[in-house]
Formats: structure tokens, sequence, C-alpha cells
């Protein structure tokens, strides 16, 4: 007589697909589902394009696919050498980088305005960060950071060890890591439980937070980490980047928790609970929850940047919802674009904020080439006005490009001398 063996994640998956079977439109309907694909092996990691209209997965057979949000329907495969710990595109969207494997592993770049490889980074692979607009890429190996010039694929610097040294029964790594301009600094958690704040200027660890476990995200505007904490009686932590005060504990287990996303509002957060079965969404201020998926062990969660969408996944499925808690306005409104224009020492950059926001302003010449960074920081709610001097800048037609945390303008300005 054969026997069979299930995996957690296998009867789950069977469970959901079982509901949708038996409820047909009542579970769609709760839950508000756009549509279900299932792929080929186990999702493990996701993220949304800045347009929010492309899905890329990262999965276990070492491919990572490009989906399209409407339809559904996979556009694309790319090929990895092993299975996809990270996956990351760029603030704007221009590339896509994923890649894992902590031995002999590697990062593969492409380019999405023509979907061919860009440049191949081989080097031991956790997590990933884009720095500085895509000048740099930051990559986490087991036990150290590597900063790379991400035009030229030179390797910049290498920081060894970032984490606890082994100890008898032990062996510590880096889990994951975020990247933040507000202060210039690369915030990552560890297997040891501890979060550490790592200065990109100084390539030293400013800040250890001796309660940091596993799964970390970063909120839109820069300001705030949610990370996997191990303090008793609570599962989730967020805290102000730049005063490094905890502004609520999620109570809980931590136990289960396979990742964290903040809504482009910095309003809820999204948690998955594998062994819980369930993806809950929490209210940051008051820290209830006000939103539970309960139909299986959801392993990723993301959201779109226009906060229409939220994606998650089970196993080999993959599932895109509407979000039951859509509130965001849009969060940069131009108003009265650049002035004066054409110009030959003073430009001013006018427009409106409607919530707090970290803003980037940069000089491009016609071949997209950025010239200078007029702007970066973080900007309170209201109208805005910055004033740039490109008195040095010789005559000709530029780009200036005005970027939020989900939406891009981009204006030309002609220099006349």
């Amino acid at each position: 007589m054969k026997k069979y063996y299930f995996s957690h994640n296998v009867l789950w998956l069977a469970f959901f697909l079982f509901c949708l079977l038996c409820q047909g439109q009542n579970t769609m309907a709760q839950y508000d589902t756009v549509w279900t694909r299932m792929t080929q092996s186990s999702i493990k990691q996701i993220a949304f394009h800045p347009n929010s209209q492309l899905i890329a997965t990262g999965n276990s057979s070492a491919y990572l696919s490009i989906w399209d949000v409407p339809t559904g329907v996979e556009l694309r495969r790319f090929s990895c050498a092993s299975s996809n710990l990270a996956v990351e595109f760029t603030e704007y969207g221009k590339y896509l980088a994923f890649g894992g494997g902590a031995d002999q592993g590697g990062v593969k770049i492409i380019d999405c305005d023509n979907w061919q490889d860009y440049k191949m980074i081989v080097t031991p692979t956790n997590s990933l960060a884009f720095i500085n607009n895509a000048n740099m890429i930051a990559i986490g190996g087991r036990k150290s950071i590597s900063i790379w010039d991400f035009q030229t694929g030179e390797l910049i610097k290498k920081i060894n060890d970032i984490v606890s040294p082994d100890q008898q029964g032990s062996y510590y790594e880096l889990f994951k890591m975020v990247y933040t301009p507000l202060i210039n600094s690369i915030i990552y958690t560890s297997t040891d439980g501890k979060l550490r704040f790592l200065n990109i200027q100084t390539y030293t660890i400013d800040y250890t937070y001796n309660a940091g476990y596993g799964e970390l995200a970063i909120s839109d505007n820069g300001k705030y980490i949610a990370f996997k904490t191990g303090l008793s009686g609570f599962a989730v932590q967020v805290m102000d980047i730049e005063t490094k005060q905890i502004v609520q504990s999620i109570p809980g287990s931590p136990s289960g928790i396979t990742s964290i996303a903040f809504s482009p509002d910095g309003k809820y957060l999204a948690v998955a609970y594998e062994l819980a079965g369930a993806c809950k969404i929490w209210d940051i201020e008051t820290g209830k929850i006000v939103y539970d998926f309960i139909n299986g062990t959801h392993q990723n969660v993301a959201y779109s940047l226009n906060n229409q969408y939220i994606v998650t996944s089970i196993a080999q499925l993959l599932i895109l919802y509407n979000n039951p808690l859509t509130s965001v306005q849009p969060n940069l409104e131009i108003i009265n674009t650049i002035f004066p224009n054409p110009t030959n020492q003073l430009v001013n950059i006018q427009f409106i904020l409607p919530r707090q926001n970290f803003i980037k302003i940069d000089l491009l010449n016609l071949e997209g080439k950025k010239i200078n960074n007029i702007f970066s920081g973080l900007l309170e709610s209201g109208k805005q006005n910055i004033e740039a001097n490109i008195e040095e800048i010789s005559t000709g037609v530029y780009y200036i490009v005005i970027s939020s945390t989900s939406l891009t303008q981009t204006f030309k300005l002609i220099i006349e001398k």
C-alpha cells in the first residue's frame, strides 16, 4: 500500500481552490478578487512595477515572470541562476533586478523599456536595494553587503562582518534590507535578531535595535519601517527612521510571518501569516485589524503604488485583489510647472503636496543622463516652491524630472546664456 505525503502549503492551496469551487462567485465577491493564476513553482517574491500595471514574481524554479495587471496574462519569463530571493524595480521603473543564491548566485538586471538583459552581477545574494535613484545597487549576501556602481557594474565597497559571529549550534546571516534616502542608510534584519542601520557615506553601523527578525518593509515616503520583532507579545513593530522611536507595536506572535507591506498612503500595514492561514491588514494608528484574508497560507503581499490593488501568493497561486481600503489621494499635483522658461540663472518649481512625501527633483540632458540633483528630501503637505540655481549649466535643452513615491512628472527646460 502506497503512502502519500502532502506539504502544509499544498493542503492550504487545495483548501483555497475547494472554496472557490464550492462557493463560486460568493468567495470571489467576499474578497473582491480580480484574478488568480497558477504558476509552475512556489512564488518566492512579488513586486509591483511603479506604473501599477505590471507584477514581477520570482519563483523557486529559478525564473521570473512579468504579469499584466488588467488581464492576468503572463507577458514574459526570464531565467536566473538560482531561486529568486530578491526582486526589485528602480524608482522610475526603468530597470528590474532579481536574483538569489547565497553561494554562487547573482543579480540579473533587465531594461524594462525593451525587456533585454542589461547587466549581470555575480555575487552571493540574499537581498538587494537600489541606492540614489539607481546610481548604485546594494547586494546583501549571508554575512556581507557589497555596493556596486550600477552603470559600470564595478564593485565600490564590500562591508564584511555585518552580523553577529556564529556560535555553537547557531548560524547567523542577513535576511532582508531596504534603502532610505532620508538618512542615506541601508537598514537590514538578520537571523541573529538585530535590526541595523548601515550609513552609506561612512560604511559604518550607526544604530542597532535588538529585536528585529526576518521580514522588513519601508513606507513609500521613506519615513517608517516595519519589521518582525522578537519582543514577547508582539508580532510586528513600526519605527520612525529618523527618531528611532517605535510608533506602533502590532500584537500577536511573529511565528509564521512571511511578508510585510505598507499601503501607499501610509495608513495600513498588510502582514502575511503563513502558519495562521491569513493575510491581515492593520490600521497603523490604532493598531487594530481592519481587514482579514483568511483563505490560505499567504506567503507574499504587495500593494500597487496607485493603491488600487493588493497581490498575494499561496504556494504556486498568484492572487490579485482590489484593495478594500483604498483611500489614497494623488500625492503630487503640479500647478505652475516651472518658470521662468527659458531661463539663464534661476528656475522655480512649484507643486502641491496633499500629504507628506519624499520628493526628488533631477535635471537630465536630452539623452536622459542625470546632470544634477536639484532637490531630494521629505516635504510636508501644502504648496511648495523649489528654487534652483542653474548658472553653471551650459546653454541647451534639458528635462526636469519631479518624482514622488508613486508619480513622476517631466518638463522641458530651455537654458539660454
